[in-house]
């Protein structure tokens, strides 16, 4: 098993077929992701708060792989860590040690295929470069010097640790004396720490000796394996966190930028595609193909997942599955629960409910405000024709008549017209009566409104 630590937190891989991540918080032993496959080394950003870790054959994603602290996102970085490779050489590739420099946003590994090589990048898998690429028979184990930027590995082979500065690529032969096997090694303030299974031991050194020499700090009934430094000072605090200051919903990590400071960077895990605006899709609502034009939906992944136990116990807190999402067992046919699940309320998806659609939400939206708008223009419409109705009725029955000049006013007496020429105003209103007629000697009557 390895160990590596974060501030209050330890992080346990243990060796199985089917390996797991796990984390000791406060002495409590938890499995975060289960299902992983290859594990070799791990290396933990204490910065940003995820841990990276190798992993081979028979792996079908040998490379490396970061996860998140709380397991739920995992991202498997053989697809621009190894290259443009056919399956064979993939599944031939090794990866041997990790370590990382969290103030730069860098990390290291050791890459062996054709040839050794030591290789670099940044925490996001991008920007790759060999460090060390000739004159490598067996390198085992790699440590940073966080201070000074020199890079620690071993050969078992060539019986020797070397070191090269990642600024400088000077590389230099630091100690041969006692090293006969190393697995892993350690730099700490001035000392260097390795596990060696020629002897079975843990030995070290002191480099700040012109003439170093190994000293015998334990020996072990089995072979070591993996070293942990747990001190304050091999984990150095920094000025500023930049994923504490970034809203990404998935995978934080620091990179440098043009200037060598620190910056965040959200990453898509496994299963999400990233969009144009730089969104995160699950790959059921995206398509997304590799570098050689393979669906990523048909790639055969690592199954892993949370694990089961930690899983229930953040559903039994309220927040193992957000915004509304519940969690279901998923069992096998013994009825035995093999992982736990996020069943998301629509608009909301992801493997936590986290993300929300926005066409969904648009969808629900119209969907859930059709019938009372569509009733809204209805009654509009009525009530317009019902206003013009109304004006149209008012305007009959209350029509002024007028004429250019003169009116006659004739009354009807024993059915004799007796006539009297009156002269009247422009305009008048005239009131209706069957015993009264009218007549004019102008050519016509005109309606005004």
């Amino acid at each position: 098993m390895k160990w590596q630590s974060l501030p209050g937190i330890r992080i346990l891989i243990k060796r199985r077929d089917k390996l797991e991540n796990a984390i000791s918080i406060n002495g409590l032993l938890r499995v975060v992701r289960e299902n992983i496959i290859g594990i070799g080394q791990v290396a933990v950003d204490w910065i940003g708060g995820n841990f990276y870790f190798t992993q081979r054959y028979p792996s079908r994603t040998p490379g490396i792989s970061v996860c998140s602290q709380d397991g739920f996102f995992f991202i498997a970085k053989r697809r621009y860590l190894s290259g443009k490779r056919n399956n064979c050489e993939l599944l031939n590739n090794r990866f041997i040690g990790i370590a990382l420099h969290s103030q730069r946003g860098t990390m290291v590994w050791i890459e062996s295929f054709n040839r050794h090589r030591i290789m670099m990048a940044d925490m996001d898998g991008e920007n790759v470069r060999v460090l060390v690429g000739n004159k490598l028979d067996y390198p085992t184990g790699i440590s940073i010097d966080l201070i000074r930027g020199d890079v620690y590995f071993g050969d078992v082979e060539r019986e020797m640790i070397e070191r090269v500065n990642m600024d400088t690529r000077e590389r230099t032969v630091v100690l041969t004396k006692g090293v006969h096997h190393p697995y892993d090694l350690k730099y700490f303030n001035g000392f260097l720490y390795w596990s060696d299974w020629a002897s079975s031991s843990l030995k070290v050194a002191e480099l700040r000796l012109h003439h170093g020499s190994a000293y015998l700090i334990h020996s072990f009934a089995g072979l070591p394996y993996g070293l942990a430094i747990n001190h304050s000072i091999y984990q150095p605090a920094t000025s500023s966190i930049p994923c504490a200051l970034n809203d990404c919903q998935w995978m934080c990590v620091s990179i440098p930028d043009i200037e060598g400071n620190l910056e965040a960077k959200c990453l898509c895990p496994d299963g999400y595609d990233r969009s144009a605006n730089g969104d995160c899709l699950p790959l059921s609502d995206s398509t997304t193909t590799d570098p050689d034009g393979s669906s990523l939906k048909d790639e055969d992944l690592d199954l892993s997942h949370v694990g089961v136990a930690w899983m229930k116990e953040r559903c039994d807190d309220g927040d193992g599955c957000l915004n509304g999402g519940h969690c279901e067992d998923i069992k096998n046919e013994y009825g035995r629960v093999t992982k736990i699940v996020c069943k998301c309320e629509s608009p909301y998806e992801g493997y936590r409910c986290e993300r929300l659609n926005p066409i969904k939400e648009r969808a629900e939206q119209l969907s859930g405000s059709s019938r009372p708008h569509w009733l809204a223009l209805f009654v509009t419409f009525m009530l317009l024709i019902l206003l013009v109705l109304i004006l149209i009725f008012a305007y009959q029955r209350s029509s002024p008549w007028w004429v250019t000049y003169l009116i006659f006013k004739g009354e009807l007496a024993n059915d004799e017209i007796f006539s009297n020429r009156r002269c009247l105003a422009h305009s008048l209103t005239l009131p209706w009566a069957h015993t009264t007629t009218f007549s004019s000697d102008a050519t016509e009557f005109v309606k005004v409104n």
